[in-house]
């Protein structure tokens, strides 16, 4: 099923044969940081090499990554397609990096220029396991990244009938221009549930979602 819906502004990629796919386009909040610092240099963490000022931080690995800017997009998106089970995603957070970041122990990992926080609520109606931890993000520039499952909420997995799960799936992306750059991001990721009924074709399923986000 394909569907899209409309927002407003705040990673195993598996493939499966069941899987929805809809569009939720959204509005934003930009928050521009302007505190004011000392002349006092920050000095970089194990983790990453930094080459920016002080400013608002976000915490990735054991690394205090500077944030010069950030875009807050609102949405209503939530499927309830699947095994009773309800999907929804009220927020997205785009947040610019004040410089370019690197992981200086690991190349294969490249540059940090954007992060991307995905705010989940799941409520199932029977035991089910969900992983948006380990979703794929896709973006209008042609990126596609791995959620950073180490840096996302521990909120998903095993999720028990009657449970409200709910925290962020992050994403740390290579290239961003500015928090309000992006216009569109899609998600994928994966679910399941145990069954011993050899005919029931629909205990796994991927999510497949689009959100515009609109300012």
């Amino acid at each position: 099923m394909t569907s899209t819906v409309s927002a407003k502004s705040y990673h195993d990629y598996l493939v499966s044969e069941n899987s929805n796919s809809e569009t939720l386009s959204a509005s934003s909040t930009n928050t521009n940081s302007t505190d004011t610092t000392s002349d006092t240099e920050t000095e970089s963490t194990d983790d990453y090499d930094e080459e920016s000022s002080d400013s608002d931080t976000i915490e990735i690995g054991s690394t205090d990554v500077d944030i010069s800017d950030s875009q807050e997009y609102s949405t209503d998106y939530s499927d309830n397609s699947w095994a009773g089970t309800t999907v929804k995603i009220d927020k997205v957070t785009v947040y610019k990096t004040d410089g370019e970041y690197a992981d200086k122990d690991d190349d294969s990992k490249g540059k940090l220029n954007g992060i991307v926080k995905v705010h989940f609520i799941i409520q199932p109606s029977r035991d089910i396991s969900i992983y948006p931890t380990q979703a794929t993000l896709n973006t209008d520039d042609g990126q596609q990244i791995d959620a950073d499952t180490y840096d996302s909420d521990d909120f998903d997995g095993d999720v028990n009938k009657g449970t409200d799960a709910e925290g962020n799936a992050v994403f740390q992306l290579p290239q961003l221009e500015s928090a309000s750059s992006l216009k569109n991001i899609r998600l994928k990721f994966d679910a399941d549930y145990d069954t011993d009924d050899y005919d029931d074709d629909n205990d796994f399923h991927t999510y497949d979602v689009s959100i515009d986000l609109a300012n």
